[in-house]
Order: C-alpha cells, then sequence, then structure tokens
C-alpha cells in the first residue's frame, strides 16, 4: 500500500499547520484507530494516531481515499489534549467533529448552509445558478473546505456529500501556535 499525499495535504496540512509527512505515513500504516465513512461512490477513511513528540497530549486525525491498494491523503490535522474532554477515547470521526465545532466556519452547499456534513445528499435545485460549494465568512478569516463530496446532474443536480466541513485555518493556527515552546 502507498500512502500518496494530496496537494491539499501539502500546501495546507504541511506548509501551513507543520505536519509531517512520515507523521503521516505512519498514521496510516500503524493507526490506534481507524472508521470508514462509506458512500455512494466515494468512501472516506479517517485515522487517528497519538504522537509521542509533545509533553502535552497530541494526536494525528488523517482524513484520506481508498483507490486501489492505495491510499491518497487528503487533509491532516494535529488535536491537541485541550480540544475537548476525553480526546484519548475519541473515535476519530467524533474528534473531527470537535475540531469543525471548535475552528469551524459555516459553509454552503447550493443554497443549503451546515457546520458539518455526514452522508447527506442535498439537493442544489433553485431559482437561478446555485454556487456548488462556499465557505460563509464574514470576519474574512482564511480558510479550507476538505470534504468528499460529488455532484451529479442527472436525474437532477445533487451533491453527495460523505463528509465536509469548514476549517477557519486562522483560529486553529493560533491555537497550534499556543501550544508551541
Amino acid at each position: 500500500m502507498a500512502v500518496l499525499l494530496s496537494e491539499l495535504f501539502k500546501e495546507v496540512c504541511q506548509k501551513q499547520f507543520g505536519i509531517r509527512p512520515s507523521h503521516v505515513r505512519s498514521a496510516v500504516e500503524q493507526p490506534d484507530q481507524v472508521q470508514t465513512v462509506p458512500g455512494e461512490g466515494l468512501e472516506a477513511v479517517l485515522y487517528k494516531k497519538r504522537v509521542q513528540v509533545a509533553e502535552t497530549p497530541l494526536w494525528l486525525l488523517v482524513t484520506g481515499q481508498k483507490k486501489g491498494e492505495d491510499i491518497i491523503v487528503q487533509f491532516a490535522l494535529k488535536v491537541y489534549g485541550d480540544l475537548t474532554e476525553n480526546c484519548e477515547t475519541l473515535p476519530p470521526l467524533q474528534m473531527l467533529a470537535a475540531v469543525a465545532s471548535r475552528f469551524g466556519l459555516p459553509f454552503r452547499v447550493g443554497p443549503h448552509e451546515f457546520h458539518f456534513i455526514l452522508k447527506q445528499e442535498i439537493e442544489l435545485e433553485g431559482p437561478g445558478p446555485v454556487p456548488m460549494l462556499q465557505g460563509v465568512n464574514p470576519e474574512n478569516h482564511s480558510f479550507v473546505l476538505p470534504g468528499f463530496f460529488r455532484f451529479d446532474k442527472e436525474p437532477k443536480p445533487v451533491a453527495r456529500c460523505v463528509l465536509c466541513y469548514c476549517l477557519d485555518t486562522d483560529v486553529y493556527k493560533a491555537w497550534l501556535r499556543q501550544h508551541r515552546t
């Protein structure tokens, strides 16, 4: 199995969050916990691994997608133990939901607004052209919209979302900086 790193991972997670590819490969190849979120034609895989590089409890949370025998890593997050109670025992999907709750921004899929999507089909019909996917960002922060989704036009326009959230990278990076010594 090869662990392939997406451009999104390289541009955001590696460059901005300082997440090392070697740590991501370790999390995928030897995770503490794995969760799969199946969807119609898409499947998200979440990996959680405790990282022993910090005094403060730290986990690496990795989202990816299987492609044949390979894993394409879409995104990764550092999660410190002060995120929420019981980080140690949280399954990967619940940990991701906690990250999205604390550092998330609302986003729209078509005309509908969300904070976190798990396995949902969203109709995109509306008057006039409908933006497919966009962040709602009144404070003009930097953000990223990682997710596993597909847009279908036939028989009716729908977004098939397996997993999607919007991360306020300004607020998340400020939290990461608080943990540096």
